[in-house]
């Protein structure tokens, strides 16, 4: 899921995996234009996967907009 950094809401995105061995894995998933009237900063995001039989992990992070 991913956010604009003024808004509460959780927007569900299309994930796809495009590396999983047995010592790391790698996403990937695209975001859809963002409105360019919108005065944002930043874009958070997270994902959940449970790679190799192990329990969900959930992954976070924050991405600069310019």
């Amino acid at each position: 899921g991913y956010r604009l950094e003024s808004s509460e809401d959780w927007i569900l995105g299309k994930i796809v995996v495009t590396n999983d061995n047995e010592t790391e894995y790698a996403v990937e998933c695209q975001i859809p234009p963002l409105p360019s009237e919108t005065a944002m900063r930043s874009l958070e995001y997270y994902f959940e996967y449970s790679a190799w039989e192990r329990p969900p992990e959930r992954k976070t992070g924050k991405l600069s907009i310019k």
